[in-house]
């Protein structure tokens, strides 16, 4: 099964990262040589995240499903302004309205057939940190509804776990997120409101 944090890394790769030198001033360190290291796709892509501040982490670590709603709807509207300007900058028309999704295969594309849409999908592989941007918040989206979808059935599963177990079968089956799991409008209603 493939979910999006998994799709967000898909095009993502970790290279080799020579050493510093020596140690400073009573730190530790490797001394010379390279080392490679692999890192799953969940983790290269919260390492990426200065202070976890996308998934909305309080001074303390902790992600709350209020916290992580705020930030992702702050980093969406961040991100809707931010593509405007690239699209605008590459002369890209906003009307129609562009619809951004992540493919399975970590890349964003555009859905439906946008006049521009292969120039936008290229402005994307030119951008790599704008496209690790879109990644990130489709995680955050991500992880926020599977928050709500478990409370729901949590609060189910407390009054009538059988009702419960059967309203939400679903959860307990391996399946794949669809490619918009989430999607991004840019133009249009929606940048006119950003």
């Amino acid at each position: 099964m493939i979910d999006p944090i998994q799709a967000a890394q898909a095009a993502r790769t970790v290279q080799p990262v020579p050493s510093r030198g020596p140690a400073e001033s009573g730190q530790y360190g490797i001394r010379g040589g390279t080392d490679t290291v692999t890192i799953s796709g969940p983790g290269s892509l919260l390492s990426k995240l200065s202070g976890l501040h996308l998934f909305g982490a309080d001074e303390n670590g902790n992600v709350t499903m209020e916290s992580l709603r705020k930030a992702v709807e702050e980093e969406t509207e961040a991100l809707r302004s931010d593509v405007a300007r690239m699209l605008a900058r590459a002369g890209v028309r906003d009307e129609p309205p562009v619809e951004l999704a992540m493919d399975y295969e970590g890349k964003v594309r555009v859905k439906g057939d946008h006049p521009d849409k292969d120039k936008v999908e290229a402005l994307f592989e030119e951008n790599p940190d704008m496209r690790d941007r879109f990644a990130a918040l489709s995680a955050g989206s991500g992880m926020l509804e599977a928050m709500e979808e478990h409370m729901e059935f949590a609060r189910a599963y407390a009054q009538n776990p059988a009702a419960a177990v059967q309203k939400y079968w679903y959860l307990f089956q391996d399946t794949d997120f669809a490619s918009d799991f989430f999607t991004l409008i840019v133009g249009g209603e929606e940048t006119a409101e950003a």
